[in-house]
């Protein structure tokens, strides 16, 4: 009985000792995945100058969970891909009408809408949309601002 118990007990010795590298390795290469994952979460995959490409990033076109969504930096890095050239690319009219949309800046959406149209036709055929939807806002803006206008002169006249 002596002999079994001091075989099974080196035999489970031997497993734990086997079992030792196996695990140190699993956690190194977990904790290699984690590093790789949240650097690659905190920067932007563009090259620097590609002011259209980081413009995307910060408006987080891929909708990417762990993206950005920083309008300020998007509007700044396209308003840059158009001062290097204001035809340079198909979108960068249409993203920042769009942000002008999002920010209730409808004057400005209709102009850079007008823009794309007038740069690239209706390569982008929802720039018609969305240029029918922010003439709609504006004048609807125009109606409540108009109406609460009114509202307050009646108010004062009672």
């Amino acid at each position: 009985m002596t002999r079994r118990t001091s075989t099974s007990r080196r035999k489970k010795k031997q497993q734990k000792v086997r079992a030792k590298p196996f695990l140190i390795a699993a956690v190194v290469c977990i904790a290699a995945l984690l590093f790789v994952y949240t650097n690659a979460q905190s920067k932007p995959l563009t090259p620097p100058g590609d002011h259209f490409s980081l413009g995307q990033y910060y408006f987080n076109v891929a909708n990417d969970p762990h993206g950005t969504y920083d309008l300020q930096k998007a509007r700044e890095e396209y308003m840059a891909a158009l001062a290097e050239d204001p035809a340079g690319n198909t979108l960068t009219w249409y993203q920042l009408g769009r942000i002008d949309f999002l920010e209730g800046h409808f004057v400005s959406a209709i102009y850079k809408f007008n823009k794309q149209i007038e740069y690239f036709g209706d390569s982008i055929p929802s720039v018609y949309y969305m240029l029918g939807l922010t003439l709609h806002m504006k004048r609807s803006n125009q109606a409540i601002c108009h109406s609460g206008t009114m509202q307050k002169t009646a108010l004062r006249s009672i």
